[in-house]
């Protein structure tokens, strides 16, 4: 996957081929992560910082989570432990 500056959120093969986008209210898309009990649920943040006044009534849900249908499952990351 791939996000940032578009609106949206890209979708790969392991091959590197573009399968999909998954649009994204808000112009700066960032750090998309798999969440739920099986993976299928995307949840996406968006960046907001540095924009200017005129930017930001532009974009009036930049700064915003959203959580979307994922056209795919993800893989789980394994749990960290610090001490």
């Amino acid at each position: 996957m791939r996000a940032g500056g578009a609106s949206r959120i890209d979708v790969y093969s392991p091959q590197g081929e573009r399968l999909r986008s998954l649009s994204v209210p808000a112009k700066q898309a960032s750090c998309p992560a798999f969440v739920g009990p099986d993976l299928s649920r995307l949840l996406v943040t968006s960046a907001w910082q540095d924009m200017d006044t005129a930017a930001r009534a532009a974009d009036p849900q930049a700064g915003c989570t959203f959580l979307l249908e994922a056209t795919a499952r993800g893989r789980a990351e394994p749990d960290v432990k610090l001490a």
